[in-house]
């Protein structure tokens, strides 16, 4: 203790002569130096107080909390058996002799009876020199409260005036049998430890004198350190960017900007793997890719310029979910430099932005652009369509989407719509988009498509809840948007021919009065238009009459049946180009319509194309494919009966459906119409010649409610 005493009073003189000595001096250099000795001998003193007051105590207290471990659970290994646990072989004598440690340890077996645990075997003396046993743990210790919530314990506790380190264990078993294992021992049993311990104060003491000297100069040096320290984290406080340095393994370094974490949309632990920590964000193939380039840029054998293009993280787009369960979509740019010392790379400086409202301004930029082109487009089509057939679209339109939006209205919450419904939705959503392609009116077209895909995957599934029909509204919404804004163009186009005489296009000089008729330069159009998009080469021819002269709801009928057919004949009729000519056809198929009046009350229309004809074989397999039949079964079918099939709800022998072919929807809607309108449809085909449908429409009857049945089709050779 003397020996400590002289300590303290020479590190006091030693304290106030250098407060002298940095009072007088006018050196910076002098007043660092003298003021990081004087440090050094108040951190040398803090050392050795710490070790003597904290941690040799704590020291002590870690040794014997491993051994009163290790001794309850050897014991409470031996006793792991009910047996061991009976009345007698608790009052056998000595048997817990072992575990005294030559009295410096206290073993008990505690017994739990009546809501305490009871001492029923220990080493324990009380004062008078008994043993211990019958007296019960005291219920509200917090060894008690622990046991009885089934956990182990361990601390500091006080048994008849003496300090002991303690570990209770519990002891549970099936028969329902309760107790625990205790085991301490005396903290006088350490005066070894402790003893030892104090002879390290010589050692400290001599260490901590050229510790003195190796602070004062490190104290000048860590000085500057700190300076720049300061500054980089000034830096990294400041910035608004992600910033830090990934090394060779991937692993994150220990600076990092604070905005990172704000940046990146996740937490993130200096140290921690990069690519791991983005990989919930990323799809599988953006992560290996991201892996390969960073690995690139860490090779010194690599220029970077020529691998900078090739960052896959340069525009990231990820989305994190919100405290509130919200999900947030943004864009980030990763980018990544390399840090070099000795011409080798040691890191990689990585900077990370959030360029989401840059990307998002981009975005709308181009929507609003593609939105421009779109509407100067159908302005074009628009004016290019002849004003009563468009009118009759947007008509047509409107009736077939309320339709539509009325079966969405009625739906049941839990069951949703029914299959029947679901083919009338396709065949109206059918029916438009043909009509729409006619006019070419692309941004219809093409939301007509997505609207037939959405039904057709409904029409897939066996069961389907309102919630289902959710995507078919917004499709709806957005085709009755469309329509509005076709609406506008032709106010606008009126507005502007009120004011300024325009003159209508005029036909042109060649083709005949009847190529000249609105429809037929509508159908021949929407030849072109498709025969382009399937690299074809056709034709279209109408002979008839003057359609024009029609009601409008029978031109309408018409135009609806032809653009079905027209579709219908390219898409599986017309082949290739090569094709035709190997089989000694001209390259430019011919679609020949004609439109004739038979005296008897109804129109006919005759629809004729020199393609392939019907495949009985395709369909054939179609028909099994789908399950709407057995090969036995499909096997006993005529021609007849074959061909009758193409008008079934949802049949098709396009293997893929696209925007022309595929859903089994084109000639069901035909069907749908002819019936709805009392009319009759016939067809002959010969394979590899031609295929032929002919359309008989009453002249003057009213669509009726209920679709009456069509005449059955029959196979012409």
């Amino acid at each position: 203790m003397h020996k400590m005493i002289r300590f303290w009073e020479y590190a006091i003189r030693i304290f106030r002569e250098a407060n002298g000595m940095l009072l007088k001096s006018k050196s910076v250099a002098t007043k660092l130096l003298l003021a990081s000795c004087v440090s050094a001998v108040l951190v040398v003193v803090a050392i050795v107080a710490f070790i003597k007051l904290s941690m040799i105590p704590q020291l002590t207290d870690k040794a014997l909390e491993n051994q009163t471990g290790a001794l309850a659970h050897a014991l409470k290994g031996i006793r792991n058996r009910p047996e061991a646990w009976s009345d007698t072989e608790l009052t056998r004598d000595g048997l817990l002799d072992a575990f005294s440690a030559e009295g410096r340890a206290v073993a008990t077996l505690f017994v739990y009876k009546d809501g305490r645990y009871v001492r029923a075997a220990t080493t324990l003396k009380k004062a008078d020199g008994q043993q211990a046993i019958g007296t019960a743990l005291d219920p509200a210790s917090e060894a008690a409260r622990t046991l009885e919530a089934g956990r182990e314990y361990s601390g500091q506790i006080t048994l008849f005036d003496r300090r002991h380190m303690s570990t209770y264990l519990p002891v549970a078993f099936d028969n329902g049998a309760r107790g625990a294992v205790f085991v301490g021992i005396d903290y006088g049993s350490a005066d070894p430890m402790l003893a030892l311990s104090r002879q390290m104060d010589y050692v400290v003491i001599g260490a901590g004198v050229v510790g003195v000297l190796l602070l004062a100069v490190g104290l000048v040096f860590s000085i500057r350190v700190e300076q720049a320290h300061r500054e980089t984290e000034d830096i990294f406080r400041t910035t608004q960017d992600g910033l830090f340095l990934l090394d060779h393994r991937l692993r994150m370094g220990s600076q990092t900007s604070q905005a990172l974490s704000k940046v990146l949309g996740f937490d993130v632990r200096p140290g921690a793997n990069f690519l791991e920590l983005l990989r919930p964000s990323v799809s599988p193939k953006t992560y290996d890719t991201a892996r390969e380039y960073i690995e690139l840029l860490l090779r010194h054998d690599v220029k970077e310029k020529l691998v900078a293009s090739l960052n896959p993280l340069d525009c990231l787009e990820i989305a994190t979910v919100r405290k509130d369960g919200g999900v947030d979509t943004r864009c980030l740019q990763i980018r990544f430099n390399r840090v070099m010392r000795n011409a080798r790379v040691t890191h990689l400086l990585v900077t990370a932005n959030d360029i989401s409202r840059q990307v998002r301004l981009e975005r709308e930029l181009k929507e609003s652009e593609r939105r421009v082109q779109d509407q100067m487009a159908m302005m074009v089509h628009v004016l290019q369509a002849d004003p009563q057939l468009l009118q009759a679209f947007l008509a047509d339109a409107s009736s077939g989407l309320n339709r539509i939006n009325e079966v969405l209205r009625n739906s049941h919450p839990a069951n949703g719509v029914a299959g029947s419904e679901i083919d009338a939705m396709l065949r109206i959503a059918h029916r438009l988009k043909g009509d729409a392609a006619a006019l070419q009116l692309d941004t219809p077209t093409e939301t007509l498509h997505g609207l037939e895909t959405l039904l057709q995957e409904l029409r897939g599934r066996t069961q389907r809840k309102g919630e289902d029909l959710l995507p078919v509204a917004v499709r709806i919404k957005e085709l009755f948007s469309a329509i509005q804004s076709i609406q506008e163009i032709i106010t606008r186009i009126n507005q502007v021919r009120s004011v300024v005489c325009v003159e209508p296009p005029r036909p042109a000089p060649d083709g005949g009065e009847s190529a000249q008729q609105p429809l037929v330069r509508q159908w021949s159009g929407f030849v072109q238009q498709l025969a382009e998009r399937l690299h074809k080469k056709v034709e279209l021819v109408y002979q008839g009459v003057d359609l024009r002269t029609l009601s409008p709801m029978l031109r309408e009928t018409l135009n609806s049946v032809v653009n079905q057919f027209v579709r219908n004949a390219l898409a599986h009729g017309i082949e290739p180009p090569a094709e035709r000519r190997k089989r000694g056809k001209p390259e430019t198929a011919r679609l020949s319509v004609y439109v004739s009046d038979q005296g008897d009350g109804f129109l006919e229309l005759s629809f004729r194309d020199d393609g392939a004809g019907i495949d009985l074989d395709k369909v054939k397999q179609a028909a099994i494919a789908s399950g709407r039949m057995s090969a036995e079964m499909a096997a006993m079918l005529d021609a007849r009966r074959l061909t009758t099939m193409i008008f079934e709800p949802g049949f098709s022998t396009c293997d893929r459906p696209d925007m022309d072919a595929g859903r089994g929807v084109g000639l069901d809607a035909v069907k749908e119409i002819v019936s709805r309108h009392g009319g009759r449809i016939r067809v002959g085909s010969t394979r590899g010649e031609y295929c032929h449908f002919r359309v008989q429409l009453p002249l003057r009857n009213e669509p009726s409610l209920a679709a009456k049945t069509v005449e059955p089709v029959r196979e012409a050779a």
